[in-house]
């Protein structure tokens, strides 16, 4: 008798065990088909969504670009006031209701003229090498505004950099270079990240107050990530 009842709860365990395994591998069936209908439909909303984003930006990006180079091109850089370069600047400045600030800086950084004060490094310190055209994003003062900075060098005529043109863009509120993408939806977070990582833009901005004065980077799995999308 003992041993029958030994063998009925040994083909019971098997059983359970069989139902329990069944069972576990139809909520995996079940979690991976969920997920897979959510990263669908995430794909369906978000892929038109970044395609226009990146257009809208990048349009924005290479048109300030080719406006400081052309700038660039009919400055010369001299030790002496000139009062072509700052009537320059200030109908430039005009015409781009995105731009903070322009300036205009020797090949060490000082200032030959500019359409206002700005409080902050060095102009050339927010860029990581003479190559870089888009600069660190920082705030001027304690209180104010992100601001990113963007400059293209001024040559002479044997191709030698005596300085550079500098511009300064507001990253948010009205006048800013998300207002030109039309980016406002709440639940959402859009960044532009660079090559190395580093956030240059976030709408919204970083999650907390003090973290918007840190130039951020995100993790380099998350980069892995997108350079395989």
């Amino acid at each position: 008798m003992t041993e029958v009842n030994t063998k009925t709860a040994r083909w019971f365990k098997l059983i359970y065990g069989l139902l329990s395994l069944l069972m576990l591998l139809a909520l995996l069936a079940f979690s991976y088909a969920t997920w897979s209908n959510v990263k669908q439909q995430a794909n369906l909303s978000l892929t038109p969504h970044n395609q226009s984003l990146t257009s809208v930006v990048k349009r924005f990006f290479v048109h300030q670009e080719t406006l400081l180079g052309e700038l660039a091109q009919s400055i010369i850089v001299t030790d002496n006031p000139d009062n072509i370069i700052q009537i320059r600047l200030n109908d430039v400045l005009r015409a781009t209701p995105q731009m903070r600030v322009l300036a205009v800086v020797n090949s060490k950084g000082a200032i030959i003229a500019t359409t206002g004060n700005i409080h902050t490094l060095e102009w050339l310190d927010l860029f990581d090498n003479d190559q870089v055209t888009i600069g660190r994003p920082f705030r001027p003062t304690f209180v104010g505004e992100n601001i990113l900075p963007m400059r293209k060098p001024i040559k002479n005529s044997s191709g030698v950099t005596t300085g550079y043109v500098v511009a300064a863009y507001r990253l948010l509120g009205n006048n800013a270079i998300w207002q030109e993408a039309e980016e406002a939806e709440s639940k959402r977070r859009s960044m532009i990240i660079g090559e190395d990582g580093r956030v240059y833009i976030s709408y919204p901005e970083s999650d907390t107050f003090w973290q918007s004065f840190v130039s951020m980077k995100v993790e380099e799995g998350f980069l892995q990530t997108l350079a395989e999308l």
